[in-house]
């Protein structure tokens, strides 16, 4: 009993100086709180001032902006293709009107003279018969243009009228749209011709 005694006051003296003390204590205190657990728990803990001025704060601020600019140059790109459209669209057409009227004229003359009389202006307004519709009161005479537009002449009486010196209504209508001067020009110059050749045969074309 007294040897093992002797041998563990032994021991406690070759280990002393190797013991831990206090002061070692807490130093390895201190060291273990700077280790991996503290770096850790510091990146992972909630953000402070600090850290919103670090180079990942800058770099998400960067790439942030950067984002704003590439949303900005998209809108205006967007806004300048439909401003393109806008410029180059086709611009509308003229509005057409719809045909006018065609232009009467009555006038004293021999029935059997109308086609003559036709053939008097036609040539001024570089215009050909195409056809001729023939009914009891009524002439009917399908023109054609030499820029391939129509044009219609009509000569009419009254129902038991006879062939010489009767009141005859001529009317004309040309083009698709209608031509008031030329359908007027072509009146007109019937109806002076008509004038000419009532009640005669034949008479030069002034």
């Amino acid at each position: 009993m007294t040897s093992k005694r002797a041998d563990l006051q032994g021991l406690l003296a070759t280990a002393k100086p190797r013991g831990i003390s206090g002061a070692n204590i807490y130093c390895s205190h201190q060291d273990a709180t700077k280790g991996p657990y503290r770096e850790s728990q510091r990146s992972t803990g909630p953000e402070t001032s600090d850290n919103r001025q670090g180079p990942h704060f800058v770099k998400y601020m960067i790439g942030s902006l950067a984002l704003q600019v590439r949303l900005a140059i998209g809108a205006a790109a967007v806004l300048a293709s439909f401003a393109a459209v806008g410029c180059f669209a086709p611009a509308p057409k003229p509005h057409q009107s719809a045909p006018s009227a065609p232009f009467q004229l009555t006038v004293i003359g021999d029935w059997n003279d109308v086609e003559a009389s036709l053939f008097a202006v036609i040539g001024k307004a570089e215009m050909a018969i195409l056809s001729k519709t023939d009914r009891p009161n009524e002439q009917v005479y399908e023109l054609l243009s030499v820029g391939d537009e129509p044009g219609f002449v009509y000569a009419r009486r009254q129902p038991g009228d006879k062939d010489d010196l009767i009141p005859i209504t001529l009317s004309c209508s040309l083009g698709f749209f209608g031509d008031p001067a030329g359908e007027k020009d072509m009146v007109s110059g019937m109806a002076a011709r008509l004038n000419d050749l009532a009640g005669v045969g034949a008479r030069p074309i002034r």
